[in-house]
C-alpha cells in the first residue's frame, strides 16, 4: 500500500492506497479543481454543498462512462462474432477450392490419359 498525503478544498487528506503517490496525487488534485471550480461558479455554496454536488457530477460521469463501456463491448463482442463467423467461411472457402484443385488435376490427368491414347491411334 502507498499513502501520500493531499489537499483537496483546503484541508489535507492522507490517502492510503495500492495505487502509486503520483496516481493518487492527480485523482486528488482533479477532485480539488472541481470542487473549486463548483465553488466559484457559485460563491454561495459551502465546501461540503460544492463537495456533494462534485460527487454528484462524478457519479453521473461514471454513469454515462459505464454505459459506453457497456456499448463498446457489445460492439466488440458483435465484431468478434463477425470475425468467427468470416474465418469459417474463410476456411470452408479454402476447403472447397482445395477440392476444386484436387478434381481439376484429376480431369487434367484423364485428359492427358485420353489425349495419349487418341494420339497413339
Amino acid at each position: 500500500m502507498n499513502k501520500v498525503t493531499v489537499t483537496i478544498g483546503g484541508a489535507e487528506y492522507t490517502l492510503t492506497a495500492p495505487e502509486t503517490p503520483e496516481y493518487m496525487k492527480r485523482c486528488a488534485a482533479y477532485v480539488d479543481k472541481n470542487i473549486n471550480s463548483m465553488m466559484f461558479a457559485n460563491r454561495k455554496l459551502s465546501a461540503l454543498q460544492a463537495t456533494v454536488l462534485t460527487a454528484v457530477n462524478y457519479c453521473d460521469e461514471n454513469t454515462k462512462l459505464q454505459t459506453d463501456n457497456a456499448n463498446l463491448r457489445a460492439k466488440l463482442k458483435e465484431a468478434l462474432d463477425d470475425y468467427h463467423a468470416l474465418r469459417t467461411e474463410q476456411e470452408e472457402t479454402v476447403r472447397q477450392l482445395t477440392e476444386l484443385r484436387n478434381e481439376l488435376g484429376k480431369a487434367l490427368a484423364e485428359l492427358d490419359v485420353l489425349k495419349k491414347k487418341t494420339d497413339g491411334e
